[in-house]
């Protein structure tokens, strides 16, 4: 992981900031990218993996509601910086 993602992933829960994960894994995947996560620790609240449809959209928006957010980009289609 980026030192700089992870930097910021961990200030953001320092300051009592929830952390989301937004991914297209399938709902079965989805323990075991929990688990690697955590293996790797990466911090976070709550994964929202993928259901039926492949586009994000309605799963940020239903982290967006009422809570404060900031993206960050996906290393493996861009650059942090």
């Amino acid at each position: 992981m980026d030192i700089s993602i992870e930097r910021h992933l961990r200030a953001q829960t320092m300051m009592r900031g929830g952390i989301a994960i937004v991914t297209n894994r399938y709902l079965e995947e989805c323990p075991d990218t929990e688990a690697n996560f955590r293996r790797h620790g990466i911090p976070f609240d709550f994964m929202m993996c993928r259901g039926s449809q492949s586009e994000k959209e309605s799963r940020w928006d239903a982290v967006q509601n009422g809570t404060a957010t900031a993206e960050l980009p996906n290393p493996v289609y861009g650059s942090w910086n």
